[in-house]
């Protein structure tokens, strides 16, 4: 049986991995569309996520821990690897959005706020009466803020679901 702390160094390998992996697909998307955040393929990180939580399991259970893992193992597992990936990745995000490209995000808001602003009625029906609100505080938006609600909350709440279903169908 393989000592627990060799376990858990693959495992940050796998996250430093897959942290290298995101990096590398944010930069196909800077050089496809010029700009990761307005690019249409952003959304398909989500398969990156799938692929990188159901590897870890899968390394765990079958490489590192003899064919077998617990349920609580594999959300152990998942969890670690996800936090270590989105933490690391949400922070090459805000250091590319403050201080490498930050014209990208201020290409992001103005579209944002455009796409607001030319339909009205659309704006008040999906915001309700604080529409304007909703854009005096777009043209606010920090990367930090940018990086907290769409690469770390969103994707913390996919990453956990993906581990709950790959710990309970690799359990044994």
């Amino acid at each position: 049986m393989m000592h627990s702390t060799k376990k858990w160094l693959t495992l940050v390998a796998v996250g430093l991995i897959g942290v290298l992996l995101y990096i590398f697909f944010w930069y196909i998307l800077f050089w496809a569309a010029g700009n990761p955040l307005l690019s249409e393929h952003r959304s398909k990180d989500f398969f990156f996520y799938v692929a990188l939580i159901a590897g870890s399991l899968y390394v765990f259970r079958f490489r590192l821990n003899q064919g077998e893992m617990r349920f609580w193992q594999g959300l152990l597992v998942g969890l670690f690897v996800s936090s270590l990936t989105l933490g690391l990745s949400a922070g090459f995000v805000w250091y590319y959005l403050t201080y490498a490209h930050p014209e990208h995000l201020q290409a992001f808001i103005n579209q944002f706020v455009q796409l607001l602003e030319s339909n009205p009625e659309k704006a008040q029906q999906t915001y309700g009466a604080q529409w304007g609100q909703v854009v005096s505080d777009l043209k606010k938006l920090t990367a930090w803020q940018l990086v907290l609600k769409e690469e770390l909350l969103k994707k913390i709440a996919v990453c956990g679901l993906i581990t709950l279903t790959g710990s309970a169908l690799l359990r044994k």
